[in-house]
């Protein structure tokens, strides 16, 4: 579990979060082209509309 940590405009390059909890972490600045290295990762609802709004989306 990623708990109080950031991972803000990290470099993730080879990087994988397969199976990771990542509801403790900062994920802001993740770039559309790095959302694959998270795949299978668990965040939470909040972490899910920053990310979409960060994205251009309108979250509702």
């Amino acid at each position: 579990m990623f708990e109080a940590c950031s991972l803000r405009d990290g470099n993730m390059a080879g990087s994988r979060f397969t199976g990771a909890d990542l509801r403790g972490a900062d994920l802001g600045g993740l770039r559309l082209v790095d959302a694959a290295l998270f795949r299978g990762a668990t965040i939470s609802r909040d972490q899910a509309g920053q990310l979409l709004g960060e994205l251009g989306l309108n979250v509702r």
